[in-house]
């Protein structure tokens, strides 16, 4: 069976604060169905995980996995709820099934 990562990213030049990392979460978790990871925190405890943060040629990207593929229409919903919300600029991006 091949390994599918369903997604929803956010990449933007801006750095999320806390709350805005949380107000994407809640955005996308109200739309579509999310996965929370198993992660390690520095000192090597289990932690949960419902937002993945790194850096990509010096874009910060903002990551949630999902549970399932996300439509068109659920993809054009978070969009819009993200621009409602966010006042900079920001890239969105889905995975799509092919």
């Amino acid at each position: 069976m091949a390994f599918v990562k369903n997604f929803c990213r956010l990449v933007t030049d801006h750095e999320l604060t806390d709350e805005e990392v949380i107000d994407f979460f809640d955005i996308v978790q109200s739309i579509v169905p999310t996965k929370i990871l198993t992660g390690f925190s520095g000192t090597g405890d289990v932690v949960s995980v419902d937002v993945i943060a790194y850096t990509d040629q010096n874009q910060h990207v903002y990551e949630v996995v999902l549970k399932e593929n996300i439509g068109p229409d659920d993809g054009d919903t978070i969009a819009e709820e993200l621009a409602n919300e966010f006042n900079f600029d920001f890239d969105f991006e889905a995975s799509v099934e092919v």
